[in-house]
């Protein structure tokens, strides 16, 4: 042989024995990554009765028939669900556990035979998602049907009693019902069953509309089930004001009414509010006040004296309006902050005072 030709064909050896072959995770003759269990064995042909070319003088026991044997993988996938199903194989032999899952997922969505479960629970306990891979392998199991022999049922309860052992399981009890649950940002599909995942730590999320948010961490133990309670408190629309007013014995006012003396606080539904402060001898304090949901809003009022020879009455935060003359005069108080303030107005209207000489 030529010299190139000899170099040619050992080229061509040596790509043959390096390239890799793809894991048989269907028929024929699977064969799963160590740890979880192998695809369903592929069928045999059925073998048929070859009759005697001599007759026997005493006529022997007809044979027990054979039981049937279920249909390859490949026989009964539609065309399109074979094409996924291949290139979930090829993905997997390049090491793609993550692509060939959704590859089988896709050829599974087209053509639902259950022993693709038991490819796609092969590619979550390669990605070391042991929690998925039991839930598929309990799928497997209960739609396999006619299809799993016994020697392929005997091996799915032996993956499943492993994959349990890195799992758990967790029980969702919620104060709210229709509440939305999230573990480590997924939605929980159905919050009253059992959910199984995998060993660790979860952050668990419930959400109502009209309560606070809830975010708790939870590990779970193997094989147990792990309770997860989780209180919702409705939220409150208001906030707590406090007014500490100088001197001790200053009577203080919220819309009208008197609350308390010298300092006082107390809880209100959020808006706003105006606070007036009194005591004889100084000045009358009043400001509105806007409260924000859970806000703590501190005010703190330090009354000036009046100045001398001028009449309480008269003094109305520095500006007055006496309107006529004699008795029956009327004072009118100073109005609250225009809207072009930017100050929410409170549930009071202006006072007025009405007094006579």
């Amino acid at each position: 042989m030529p010299r190139g030709r000899r170099l040619a064909a050992c080229l061509l050896a040596v790509l043959v024995l390096a390239a890799p072959t793809a894991p048989a995770l269907a028929k024929p003759k699977p064969r799963a990554p160590v740890g979880a269990p192998k695809a369903p064995a592929a069928p045999s042909a059925t073998p048929s009765a070859t009759p005697s070319a001599t007759p026997s003088a005493t006529p022997s026991a007809p044979a027990a028939p054979s039981a049937a044997t279920p249909p390859s993988i490949s026989e009964t996938l539609s065309p399109p669900a074979r094409r996924e199903y291949e290139a979930a194989k090829g993905l997997f032999a390049l090491g793609d556990a993550k692509g060939a899952f959704y590859k089988f997922q896709a050829a599974y969505e087209l053509f639902p035979d259950p022993r693709l479960l038991w490819n796609m629970a092969t590619c979550a306990k390669t990605m070391h998602s042991y929690a998925d891979a039991l839930r598929l392998v309990r799928r497997y199991q209960s739609l396999g049907g006619g299809l799993l022999t016994a020697t392929d049922r005997a091996e799915a309860d032996q993956a499943a009693s492993a994959f349990a052992a890195l799992t758990t399981t967790l029980v969702f009890h919620v104060s709210e019902p229709g509440a939305e649950l999230l573990v480590d940002g997924a939605p929980v599909e159905s919050p009253g069953e059992p959910l199984i995942a995998d060993l660790g730590p979860h952050k668990i999320t419930a959400k109502k509309a009209g309560f606070q948010e809830l975010t708790i961490t939870v590990s779970g133990k193997p094989t147990v089930s792990t309770p997860v309670k989780l209180q919702l408190v409705a939220v409150r629309h208001e906030g707590t004001l406090i007014v500490n007013a100088t001197p001790a014995d200053a009577a203080i006012f919220v819309d009208g009414r008197a609350v308390g003396v010298g300092h006082h606080r107390m809880k209100l539904p959020s808006g706003g509010y105006l606070v007036r402060v009194t005591a004889k001898g100084r000045r009358t304090f009043q400001q509105d006040v806007q409260l924000r949901d859970d806000e703590t809003r501190t005010l703190p009022v330090s009354l000036e004296a009046e100045s001398a020879g001028v009449p309480t009455w008269l003094i109305v935060l520095g500006s007055a309006a006496v309107v006529g003359a004699g008795v029956g005069t009327t004072v009118y108080l100073a109005t609250r902050p225009s809207k072009n303030d930017n100050v929410p107005t409170g549930t009071l209207s202006p006072g007025v005072l009405t007094t006579s000489f």
